[in-house]
């Protein structure tokens, strides 16, 4: 007698990297060609690799796919995915992929090509990419006074897209010319072209192009500002953008606190209440124990004693009575 046993969706996944781990291995078989040209072409002087594996699969829309990269090597490694148009994957037509079909297809980006060979089947497919550096993007960016990078820095600068787009914003937005060194830690941390132009849209123009990367590290992006601005707290300083970010006041919180009943904070009230645990939930509980609209300095109080609704209703379950906040604390602190 079979057994039939419904899959899990950690099946699934397992299933899928398995088939997916097929499909590399029947690129591999297909293009044994393909690794050595990178290896004869390139030379070993390289410690990034430019050749590595690329998998695909359904995107969020049928004209776009999911499409990941990864290499490693001695010191290196590297694996990121987005979700691109099938348009920038030149040569590749999925529309004819129903069965597995060997691809061969160029991803272009600036600092070189990602020529990939393998197989696909529907929206699904695997296999391997050597990396094409382009002679012209290194002249280009010494031209534009960053600087000539080396073979290994241009690399990084193609795996980590960082193209002329972004630099034409930057000088747009009247930020200083990076050097190779800020322009790519720039594209490694994010800060591409739609976040430069979101946050100046939103009035944020920084003064240096490091001002940009640690915002963007601190997760100081528009959503998060546009949320700050529809709350009501515009014109905020970059430092304090950087504070609010790092102490987790964010628009949800902003939102839960005034749906509580704490809607005019500033930001640094807003900031204390969120180090000390004081949040919409437990605002909300401590309420339904009959201890609404407390100052918000008697909620932290509360909260750095270990009073919460719990040990409220304990209390008030012994004794029949709801003691004052500043009692129910003494009460706390006495073990009773």
């Amino acid at each position: 007698m079979i057994s039939v046993r419904r899959l899990r969706p950690r099946d699934h996944k397992r299933l899928r990297r398995f088939a997916l781990s097929l499909l590399i291995i029947g690129a591999l078989c297909l293009a044994p060609a393909l690794v050595r040209a990178s290896t004869q072409e390139f030379g070993v002087d390289h410690t990034v690799p430019l050749s590595g594996q690329w998998t695909l699969s359904r995107g969020d829309s049928p004209d776009h796919v999911s499409f990941s990269l990864e290499s490693h090597g001695r010191g290196w490694s590297h694996s990121s995915g987005s979700d691109v148009p099938v348009r920038e994957l030149q040569g590749l037509d999925l529309d004819h992929a129903s069965n597995t079909s060997t691809v061969d297809f160029v991803l272009k980006r600036d600092a070189g090509s990602f020529r990939c060979h393998g197989v696909v089947q529907g929206r699904e497919g695997a296999g391997l990419f050597t990396l094409e550096l382009d002679a012209a993007y290194a002249a280009a960016l010494e031209k534009r006074g960053l600087g000539r990078p080396t073979g290994d820095e241009q690399a990084r600068l193609a795996y980590a897209d960082a193209g002329f787009a972004l630099l034409d914003e930057l000088e747009a937005q009247g930020y200083p010319t990076p050097d190779v060194h800020e322009f790519l830690t720039m594209a490694q941390h994010g800060v591409n072209v739609e976040y430069v132009r979101g946050m100046a849209k939103l009035g944020y123009r920084f003064q240096t192009v490091r001002d940009l990367i640690r915002a963007r590290d601190h997760g100081v992006d528009p959503d998060f500002v546009a949320e700050l601005q529809s709350a009501g707290y515009s014109g905020l300083s970059y430092a304090v953008l950087l504070s609010a970010r790092d102490h987790g006041v964010d628009g949800d919180y902003v939102s839960g606190m005034r749906g509580a009943g704490y809607g005019s904070l500033t930001i640094a009230q807003l900031q204390t209440a969120r180090d000390h645990g004081v949040d919409p939930r437990y605002v909300s509980s401590m309420a339904r124990e009959g201890y609404k609209d407390l100052p918000l300095e008697s909620l932290v109080r509360a909260r750095d004693h270990g009073v919460d609704a719990e040990f409220a209703r304990d209390v008030h379950d012994r004794t029949g009575r709801r003691p004052p906040i500043d009692e129910l604390i003494r009460l706390r602190d006495r073990g009773d």
